[in-house]
């Protein structure tokens, strides 16, 4: 699992006597709370040992670096590893590949070992670190999606805006551009209303972002509505939409004929 020893050794073969471990490590977490100020290395108490109640010595020949158990939100908790022995227990697997690939041989593998083994199921460790964050993978793709309609929903709604403009100034961009207006001052003239929507809509969004911050905060993990991230890339899209819808008419009015234009109707 990758998880740091700070101190101390691992597991050997004779952490077990009898079927019953004698030796664990703990996390950094279960020395701050039961041996503080000290070193938790070579420490021992007692606990319960197996299913019947019964009370064995234990000795601490490792402590490790705190990690998560349960879930991705909770707090680091004092945890106790021991060797594995008896029924029901976990393997992990850590492949350079395809886990899913070498499944089948490991099945076979373990059960050469120990004909009396059974693997009873096999699940990826990222498929129940998803399972964690499923709420919050659910509400990313909700989101994702009606931000995206929202997105093509304005770029369509500037296209038509800026395209009607553009049709009914016809015979204005005609004049401008027969008595030598530079192409540039025509462009930013049809974009320049858009330009000024898009820029009170951006800063209206941004402050409504912020002021409900706190309350979407709490539907996040390990990610804050302020980031960098979570502001540009929003900002961006938008502003690429709008690019893209301003486009089209800006350069249909670049392209206006002075004469047809003045005949216009």
């Amino acid at each position: 699992m990758r998880i740091p020893l700070l101190s101390g050794r691992e597991f050997t073969a004779g952490d077990i006597v009898a079927g019953v471990p004698t030796a664990v490590i703990v996390n950094q977490g279960f020395a701050r709370q039961f041996f503080p100020g000290e070193d938790a290395l070579g420490k021992r108490f007692e606990r319960m040992v197996d299913d019947d109640g019964n009370y064995g010595a234990q000795e601490i020949v490792g402590v490790v670096r705190d990690t998560k158990y349960n879930n991705l939100r909770e707090a680091a908790t004092p945890t106790i590893y021991q060797p594995a022995g008896g029924v029901g227990s976990t393997v992990e697997v850590r492949t350079d590949g395809n886990p899913l690939a070498i499944a089948a041989a490991l099945r076979q593998e373990i059960e050469r070992v120990d004909a009396s083994l059974r693997v009873t199921g096999m699940t990826l460790q990222s498929t129940r670190i998803d399972e964690t964050i499923l709420q919050e993978r659910m509400l990313a793709l909700l989101g994702g999606f009606f931000a995206l309609v929202a997105v093509v929903l304005a770029a369509v709604g500037l296209h038509g805006v800026l395209s009607y403009a553009v049709v009914r100034r016809t015979k204005e961009i005609g004049i401008r551009l027969a008595l030598g207006a530079p192409v540039a001052s025509v462009i930013r003239m049809v974009t320049g209303d858009v330009a000024a929507a898009v820029a009170i809509g951006v800063a209206g969004g941004l402050a409504g972002g912020f002021a409900l911050a706190r309350s979407l905060a709490s539907l996040l993990f390990e990610v804050k509505p302020s980031d960098f991230g979570s502001v540009a890339l929003p900002l961006a899209s938008l502003l690429l939409a709008s690019a893209a819808a301003a486009i089209p008419p800006a350069m249909r009015a670049a392209r206006v004929d002075p004469m047809e234009a003045l005949r216009y109707e």
